[in-house]
């Protein structure tokens, strides 16, 4: 399904593949705080217990000036691409879908319904650009992950199996839940759909339902449709609840086994105080990427 949507971002975005090459490019860069980050700022903190005022300013500078420029010139760059290349996929996009629905028999209106069509043409093009920027932020993302759980095995083999233990438990979890709140959000949407098409519907007819006598049956039937948009709803918050309580809780108890571990080396000598402080902000890294990877 993922492919097919591909092919049609690429046939729809024929003439801009190098804008859209420039965007992946620039996506990834922004990733470089998240892999250089905890070790310029472990390092720093170990040359400032050493009093070293210059070395403690080289790698601060350098962190601050990497978070400067990927959070304001890439990300300026990155997203006016991203912009461009979104409107004018929906602009060529939606003229062709208009063009197709336009085409289509009668019978197919009233099998579905105008105000459907009117959902999917303003909706569907807006979707494939959505899930483009998340498979390609996910691929980088994938590509960062590997980079923490090989630096973390390069320092030490103990804390690196925990990292992959952290990453396992948490992808368990999120694989878990997060496919309950899609399945959820997929019913939402087509009851949505439903509500969308017999409003349009009723709306542009209301003259005929007063006239013969049968508004309160259609609201009856439109209630219902809302009722179970709303119940599917209720059982997604909830989903999200036990998700989030589950996922914290197993979050911090093997927070604590890696931090320990981690204190247990630096106390012994194996690692140097910067290397535990940076573990400490890859912990962080790795929950929120997996949950990412999960989620696509």
């Amino acid at each position: 399904m993922k492919n097919k949507w591909f092919s049609i971002i690429l046939k729809y975005l024929e003439n801009d593949r190098s804008k859209l090459i420039c965007y992946v490019v620039l996506v990834a860069i922004s990733f470089l705080p998240t892999i250089l980050g905890g070790y310029l700022w472990g390092k720093g903190v170990e040359f400032l217990i050493e009093k070293n005022l210059k070395m403690f300013t080289i790698f601060i500078s350098t962190m601050v000036v990497m978070n400067i420029c990927t959070s304001t010139v890439i990300m300026g760059f990155r997203e006016h691409l991203y912009n461009y290349l979104e409107l004018t996929f929906m602009k060529n996009l939606s003229k062709d879908l208009y063009k197709k629905i336009d085409k289509l028999p009668v019978i197919a209106f009233e099998k579905y319904g105008v105000g459907e069509f009117i959902n999917r043409l303003y909706t569907d093009p807006d979707n494939i650009m959505e899930l483009l920027a998340r498979i390609i932020k996910t691929g980088c993302e994938l590509i960062t992950l590997i980079i923490i759980l090989f630096i973390s095995f390069k320092i030490s083999i103990i804390v690196g199996i925990e990292f992959i233990v952290l990453a396992f438990v948490m992808g368990i979890i999120s694989g878990k839940f997060l496919p309950k709140i899609k399945d959820k959000q997929k019913l939402i949407k087509k009851d949505a759909d439903k509500y969308v098409k017999e409003s349009t519907e009723n709306i542009s007819g209301i003259r005929e339902i007063k006239s013969l006598g049968i508004k309160n049956n259609i609201e009856k039937n439109i209630f219902k449709t809302m009722d179970n948009m709303f119940f599917d709803k209720k059982k997604i918050k909830n989903c999200q609840v036990m998700y989030y309580v589950t996922n914290n809780f197993i979050y911090f108890i093997l927070l604590f086994l890696i931090l320990v571990t981690a204190g247990y080396f630096f106390i012994i000598g194996k690692i140097t105080l910067g290397y535990f402080l940076m573990f400490k902000l890859y912990i962080n890294r790795v929950d929120g990427i997996v949950e990412s990877l999960t989620d696509v």
